[in-house]
């Protein structure tokens, strides 16, 4: 049995405890709270268009998106609908579209999210060449993409399916990584 002079103290202690544990975990609340809140864009665009130009003031890709997002608390970008066109050295341009992409700060990493097309048009405007898979990868700087979701080809007379892909984009060579099946047309499609 507890003596009747310290019971007063030991129920004011317990209750200081029960307080200062009790006010931490609303502390711990309200900062988690927080933090979930502050991720809220500092501008959006809607119809965004950035074109991109070389040194010598020619077009080399235009960027076109529903909706672009910033996001000031990790300095990321999200985008709605991203359309992109790459115009090469050699003037034909490659197209990429997907239903959302992601950047970091830096752009160094980029998501792309959904369906996912590339394609590349011959000089006549014709089809050369068209990937489709969905939530890529892309690392510019040192053009590589990868994916290990389901990847389809098509090209003039070919159609190729397979499982994960890697892609280095400087070379143009691609890397099927699992079931990896060709159909090969003999005649030209109608």
């Amino acid at each position: 049995m507890i003596p009747a002079r310290w019971r007063l103290p030991l129920l004011l202690l317990c209750l200081a405890l029960g307080s200062a544990w009790l006010l931490e975990r609303l502390r711990e609340r309200a900062t988690a709270r927080q933090a979930v809140e502050q991720h809220h864009p500092d501008l959006y665009m809607e119809n965004f268009v950035r074109l991109g130009m070389d040194k010598e003031g020619r077009l080399r890709n235009r960027l076109r998106a529903t909706r672009l997002m910033h996001y000031p608390d990790d300095d990321t970008t999200e985008m709605i609908r991203p359309r992109l066109q790459v115009i090469s050295g050699d003037g034909v341009p490659m197209f990429v579209t997907a239903d959302r992409a992601w950047a970091s700060s830096d752009n160094e990493v980029i998501l792309l999210y959904g369906e996912v097309r590339i394609w590349r048009n011959r000089p006549d405007g014709e089809r050369e060449l068209e990937l489709i898979t969905s939530d890529l990868k892309v690392l510019p700087e040192e053009e590589y993409a990868e994916t290990e979701e389901p990847v389809t080809i098509i090209g003039d007379r070919m159609v190729t399916d397979a499982t994960g892909l890697r892609a280095d984009l400087a070379r143009r060579r691609l890397k099927l990584l699992h079931k990896v099946r060709s159909r090969y047309e003999t005649s030209p499609r109608l």
